[in-house]
């Protein structure tokens, strides 16, 4: 089980809301810190009711979530197979729309009602436990008054607010994503009988279990069992509109919050696993579900355990855990070094005395007391180096930060990295974990065929160097007829992937960590690095294309099919065959290699588009070579039918991209909240595809134009550009644009100097723009994201459109002036006048999906020659006299924008400028 922290006045640094560790407990209280806790007695509250010692709610909320959705979407709340052949075999016709029906009345009838009441009570018991000061601060959202609000009190309250959210997320995608609405059907009053005899039968059937000391003595997995079926006859009656609480069930001892209690050791033995959509289909056709009650192993591995639901803690990929054998131990070589973190103290200790004696003078405290409180020993006094512990102690003392770095060992060269999840790390991980070796104080890669092209070593270079911030003499490269690699010596390096939990605990050897599975951007990272450094593209027997993946570790295969199967790749299943290898002259050993293959039409196209890969660019030579052979070549053989995911499609080709690094910048705490709220939206592909019809408007096609017999040349926008220009409406080459359009040179200039594989036209394109953006990253990291998705429902609905949509090529934001620019690359325009709606509409939608007060918004359009800057507000006050004047000289300018927003909307919109 999961250890808590002790709820203590005397340990406690800040205030800090505990509750009864309980489900369904509400009793909460606020633990206020000792004011001398080294002075007074350790104090550990408990609850009233349960009298139990209570523990710290941001630290507990996230299990009882873990446990609701582990409840509300398991596997077996689905219809048990016995069910579903009654119902087929009596009412075939109505399976479909039974099965429809259950799973649409899964959530509410499993207990999401009590979920979402009891969440509620908490957030509000947890409002009352603060003064009127908190509150009032927490309401204003003003981080900078840390007197009023401590920081535990508003980490609690968003750990609330972030768990109930998760909560509610997943019941909104299970009712938008795995129901077909137009399948819901009422049912037959035949059918409603024979639902009604089911249930009570199962009643009867459990009664059995209806005592505590019954459920203690029966095996966890039967219990499981007794607790779906009960669960199953609330889902049932909530299908034929009765109260899924009923007195029935209440018989066999199954109360509200004991389900999830329950659930909650179900989810940590991993006997919980989330249905997906492909399950749903599985029993609507009627294929069985097959969960073999005795033997937890042959539990369906490729779906992996429940863990995948829980945005923190999700399923660790590796083989076995709970055993270490002497083969994994020679794969990593010795024992990885178990380094500590210490801290080095920046200020000069001398003045912290002195200040400590100052404010405690009245208690007369002297060196050898603060010594002997902090647990400070001599070497500190020497190098100003101390433990964690008696750091924290020491700050607690002094009541203020203090100027610090985090080292390992005693020794200050050895800084701490701190480095946070993202994509690059994610890549390398698959890169380490399929050809990684770690040994005592260092890490190598091995290298084999293309691998040791220069090309594809920059690139390992590159994300070691982003990553570690590695010095590029760091790195060794070794390149030899037995064997080639790359290696790094840094105990340093080594201590992250073990913070990271990228090394397995117990044999010491790379795993794919847990919260590289809260993400589908990072499992793709995390399988293209799988992929470049260990994937083959080879021609078949057949003459058609496959991807293959062989490693002589069949875990490391399992990981890469897992990470495949999670993105709708399919795979074969996992083959094994020995080779016979040649050593020396005189001797030879037997190798055995396990493997996966792709061949499906289908999935090498959605991998294709999925993963940009270095590999496919470097082998494609040799693939044209050897399908030329055949008669064949490459387009041919790339040439089927592949029905893309329309979310996709809309996304465009070039991926959307976010940073959350830099929203730190920005200061307004809502505003950051809405900004990843819309990123993760946009980066999920939750948005309503309704918006994609044919009622509605890209922002792509406002622009102002003649038509094909009366045409507008650019020296017809000669004038207008003037009367912006010098109405100061429109800066040309602001600061913010100058660095866009030296972006765009630098870009140039980096990849005309790479191999044809990035070659480039007169005009570099917006993948490779946005591909060198993200590679250097720390040179542009106001960029919040790229290829945004804008989109908003239209208000005045007289001509018929129902949506407006549109990408921005670029969000970015200035902290000098705290202003959001919305910036479109437009590399083949002569004058930007005529794209000036397009991109102006851009700031209006984003203006309106962050739907905040007082947000600066302005306008980007660019290339590498010029830029313009101005306010999304000239839509509307000075383009309609330039339309109007073109208009009355004779050109058919059709204004389509203007159908969007209602004229309340423009009066509104021109009043707050």
């Amino acid at each position: 089980m999961k250890a808590y922290t002790n709820v203590s006045r005397k340990t406690v640094g800040e205030d800090r809301v505990a509750i009864c560790p309980n489900f369904g407990c509400e009793f909460m209280s606020r633990v206020k810190p000792l004011k001398f806790g080294f002075l007074g007695f350790g104090k550990y509250p408990k609850c009233k009711k349960h009298h139990i010692p209570l523990v710290y709610i941001d630290e507990r909320i996230g299990d009882f979530v873990d446990a609701a959705l582990a409840c509300l979407f398991d596997k077996t709340g689905l219809p048990s197979s016995e069910l579903l052949a009654s119902i087929k075999s009596k009412f075939p016709d109505e399976l479909n729309s039974f099965v429809q029906g259950w799973v649409y009345c899964i959530t509410v009838g499993r207990g999401a009602s009590i979920v979402s009441h009891y969440m509620d009570t908490i957030s509000n018991t947890y409002l009352k436990q603060l003064t009127k000061k908190q509150i009032k601060t927490l309401k204003k959202g003003d981080v900078s008054k840390t007197n009023l609000v401590n920081k535990a009190i508003k980490n609690g309250m968003n750990e609330i607010t972030h768990q109930y959210t998760r909560l509610v997320k997943h019941i909104r995608i299970h009712s938008e994503v795995l129901i077909k609405q137009s399948q819901l059907k009422p049912l037959s009053n035949s059918l409603r009988n024979h639902l009604i005899s089911w249930q009570k039968n199962m009643i009867k059937q459990n009664m059995a279990f209806n005592s505590e000391e019954m459920k203690q003595k029966i095996p966890l997995l039967a219990l499981k069992t007794y607790y779906d079926q009960i669960l199953n006859v609330g889902t049932c009656r909530c299908l034929i509109g009765l109260n899924p609480e009923s007195k029935k069930a209440k018989k066999v001892k199954l109360t509200a919050f004991d389900r999830f209690s329950a659930y909650h050791d179900f989810y940590t033995e991993k006997l919980a696993m989330k249905f997906t959509k492909s399950d749903i289909n599985d029993i609507s056709t009627g294929i069985k579900l097959s969960v073999n009650k005795n033997d937890l192993n042959s539990i369906d591995k490729k779906l992996g355990p429940f863990k995948s639901l829980n945005h923190d803690k999700s399923y660790i990929m590796s083989h076995n855990e709970n055993s270490s054998s002497d083969d994994d131990k020679n794969l990593c070589g010795s024992l990885v070094n178990q380094a500590n973190e210490n801290i080095h103290i920046l200020e000069n200790f001398s003045s912290i005395l002195q200040e400590l004696k100052s404010k405690y003078k009245n208690q007369k405290i002297t060196r050898d007391h603060i010594s002997e409180h902090c647990e400070l020993t001599s070497n500190f006094r020497k190098s100003g180096i101390l433990t964690k512990k008696s750091f924290k102690k020491l700050q607690n003392l002094l009541g203020r930060p203090i100027e610090k770095e985090i080292i390992l060992g005693s020794y200050s060269k050895n800084k701490v990295l701190n480095i946070r999840h993202n994509k690059n790390l994610a890549e390398f991980i698959g890169v380490l974990i399929a050809k990684g070796h770690l040994e005592k104080d260092r890490m190598r890669i091995n290298l084999s065929g293309v691998c040791k092209n220069q090309i594809f070593l920059d690139y390992i270079k590159d994300l070691l160097i982003e990553i570690f911030l590695l010095k590029e003499e760091r790195l060794y490269f070794k390149f030899g007829k037995d064997m080639s690699y790359i290696c790094v010596n840094s105990i340093v390096i080594l201590h992250e992937l073990r913070k990271l939990g990228v090394i397995s605990k117990i044999s010491n050897v790379p795993v794919i960590p847990k919260w590289i599975f809260t993400r589908n951007d990072f499992i793709v990272s995390c399988l293209k690095g799988m992929f470049e450094i260990a994937g083959q593209l080879i021609v078949n027997s057949r003459g058609s294309l496959e991807i293959r993946f062989i490693r002589p570790k069949r875990f490391i295969v399992e990981c890469f099919r897992d990470l495949c199967f999670r993105l709708g790749l399919d795979l074969s299943r996992i083959y094994s065959y020995q080779r016979k290898m040649e050593i020396y002259s005189n001797s030879s050993s037997i190798s055995k290699k396990f493997y996966v293959s792709m061949s499906k039409k289908a999935s090498l196209k959605r991998f294709f588009n999925l993963i940009s890969t270095l590999k496919w660019e470097l082998s494609k030579d040799r693939i044209q070579s050897v399908l030329e052979d055949r008669g064949s070549s490459i387009a041919e053989v790339l040439e089927f039918k592949f029905k893309y995911d329309i979310r996709d499609k809309i996304l465009r080709q070039a991926p959307f991209e976010y940073n959350l690094d830099y929203l730190d910048h920005i200061p307004n705490p809502i505003i950051i909240q809405k900004l990843a709220h819309l990123f993760h939206i946009i980066d999920d592909r939750l948005f309503s595809l309704d918006m994609f019809g044919k009622d509605s408007l890209r922002c792509s096609m406002f622009r102002i134009k003649g038509s094909q017999e009366i045409k507008l040349l650019s020296s017809f926008f000669k004038p207008y550009e003037d009367y912006l220009l010098n109405g100061n409406h429109v800066i040309v080459d602001s600061i913010n644009g100058q660095k866009l359009s030296q972006m765009i040179l630098n870009a140039e200039s980096f990849y005309k100097n790479k191999d044809d594989v990035f070659s480039i036209g007169n005009n570099i394109k917006h993948y490779f723009l946005q591909r060198y953006a993200s590679k250097f990253k720390p040179r542009y990291d106001s960029i919040l994201a790229s290829e945004l998705l804008l989109w908003s429902e239209v208000n005045d609905n007289q001509y018929d459109i129902n949506h407006i949509t549109g990408h921005a090529d670029y969000l970015v934001y200035d902290p000098s002036c705290n202003t959001f620019y919305l910036c479109d690359y437009k590399p083949d325009e002569i004058n930007f006048l005529p794209t000036i709606p397009q991109v102006a509409m851009y700031g209006i939608l984003f203006d309106k999906l962050i739907n905040f007060k007082n947000i600066n918004i302005k306008c980007i359009t660019f290339n590498k020659k010029d830029s313009w800057e101005y306010d999304p507000s000239i839509l509307f006050i000075h383009i309609p006299v330039i339309i109007k004047n073109l208009q009355d000289q004779g050109f058919p300018i059709d204004p389509i924008w203007q159908k969007c927003f209602s004229n309340d909307y423009k009066t509104f919109f021109i009043n707050t400028i």
